[in-house]
């Protein structure tokens, strides 16, 4: 029977119970030295056992799969009649995401990696710099009214205009570079770019991308939406101005007065907002509002609870009231 550690250290976590939570440390472990997971431990190393050992064994191994793409070993022993397991988990070479977040341990802590000290990460895992990542010709041009963006290459012999704005395969050009937005978690599944592209033009307010090909280039126009000039006050100021609407019927506005009146779930949000597309609601309004620092989550450590609802962030009531003013 394995011996159980007498402390957690950088290779060693303990945990009481099983949650999907403890994933993350999973992967925290794969992007560092490698470590053991011991569930059913207290944190001071007093072991208190597990229900559904048995279960766990053949579950735990499925979800590692399936999320992270690794194989970890799992056993389960007993000791003074309490089930315990552990997972072994090895140093991966390459990047190890968890639903597109970044950990690694540290000491005996977990650490999420964002900004600098994830680009840092992922060129060192890779053993790449971005001046040494090959770039075809790209070619940006800026007006005062739109931006061109030309790429040397060219669409697949057998693409159109219409192919690339349909759903299609993905080829990509730059594998190194695509890989690393991949691993990043800017891209969720291959051939969604430019599908992203329409939608944020069209949560901006801003005209369709217009794409021009030739047999060696590919040429993107970015039009800037209109500018309204402003429209002088009348001399006598409106008796009571709206306190409750935004002044944009824009995505993100109807999601933050939506939550000044409390805090939502999805289908409180979708029912709020007289919307049926859970994906066109998280594409278009949760997310964008969550990486702007406008909402946030309820349970911040579990996402993905059936219990998770959103509300505003001071940085969102401020948004709300200058557009209301």
């Amino acid at each position: 029977m394995p011996t159980i550690p007498k402390t957690e250290s950088q290779n060693v976590e303990f945990k009481e119970s099983w949650s999907d939570e403890v994933l993350k440390w999973v992967c925290a472990f794969a992007n560092a030295q490698g470590g053991e997971l011991w569930i059913g431990v207290r944190d001071d190393g007093t072991p208190i056992g597990v229900r559904n050992a048995k279960k766990l064994q053949e579950d735990i191994p499925n979800k590692i799969v399936s999320s992270m793409g690794l194989i970890c070993p799992i056993s389960t022993f007993d000791h003074d009649g309490k089930q315990i397991l552990k997972i072994q988990v090895s140093p991966s070479t390459a990047p190890v995401s968890y639903h597109g977040e970044f950990h690694v341990r540290s000491g005996a802590t977990k650490q999420r990696l964002e900004g600098n000290a994830l680009t840092q990460f992922l060129l060192g895992k890779t053993r790449l710099k971005w001046d040494g990542m090959p770039v075809d010709g790209v070619q940006i041009s800026v007006h005062p009214d739109c931006l061109y963006i030309s790429n040397v290459g060219g669409l697949p012999p057998t693409w159109t205009v219409e192919t690339l704005l349909g759903k299609h395969r993905s080829q990509a050009r730059n594998e190194l570079v695509a890989a690393t937005f991949y691993r990043a978690g800017f891209v969720e599944q291959w051939g969604r770019g430019i599908e992203k592209v329409r939608l944020i033009c069209k949560q901006s307010g801003n005209p369709e991308p217009v794409f021009q090909v030739t047999g060696s280039d590919v040429m993107v126009q970015l039009k800037a939406a209109p500018v309204t000039p402003p429209v002088t006050p009348p001399v006598t100021p409106p008796v009571t101005p709206p306190v409750n609407e935004p002044v944009s019927d824009t995505p993100l506005n109807r999601l933050l007065a939506l939550l000044d009146h409390g805090e939502c779930s999805s289908l409180e949000i979708r029912k709020g907002l007289s919307l049926v597309d859970r994906n066109y609601v998280r594409d278009a309004y949760l997310t964008p509002a969550l990486r702007l620092g406008y909402i946030e989550y309820t349970i911040p450590d579990k996402p993905h609870s059936r219990l998770q609802k959103y509300r505003l962030t001071d940085r969102g009531r401020a948004v709300l009231a200058n557009l209301i003013q």
